[in-house]
């Protein structure tokens, strides 16, 4: 028991030794702290530069939301033989024109598409909130549609 007290009592000894700071040991501080600021200075910032808001385009004809069955294809042309394009994802912009059994969309990729009628159905809100409503606000420089979702 004796020897804990005697180790305790050196140890705090030598941490109260260790964390002392002499007047002499702050002015070596301070000299040093000023030594790297000198050797590193501080450049002055720039203020911050807003991004330019994105150029929506106003599309020629009337597009319209339309709720959509996911990954279904999107074609070329009015038929199951054109190209797929790509897919559908939850909604897509339509101008509900229809040739044989399809309707023309607006793809992501900014091309006019074809997507079977039965794929497609008025607009339902979208599956984070049924009460929601769709805009087609054009497309952006690189043809993208832009939506209005509220």
């Amino acid at each position: 028991m004796m020897r804990a007290t005697i180790a305790a009592l050196a140890l705090v000894g030598f941490a109260g030794a260790a964390s002392a700071q002499t007047p002499e040991d702050l002015r070596r501080l301070d000299r040093w702290s000023a030594e790297r600021s000198a050797a590193h200075p501080v450049r002055p910032m720039a203020p911050p530069v807003a991004a330019p808001a994105p150029r929506i385009t106003p599309l020629s004809r009337h597009w319209v939301c339309m709720s959509a069955a996911e990954q279904q294809p999107v074609y070329s042309s009015p038929t199951v033989e054109s190209r797929q394009i790509g897919t559908t994802l939850e909604f897509v912009a339509s101008t509900g024109a229809m040739v044989d059994g399809y309707v023309e969309v607006l793809h992501y990729s900014g091309q006019i598409g074809f997507v079977r009628q039965s794929a497609l159905h008025a607009w339902s809100g979208t599956q984070y909130n049924p009460q929601a409503s769709c805009r087609v606000l054009g497309v952006r420089d690189n043809k993208t549609p832009v939506f209005s979702i509220r």
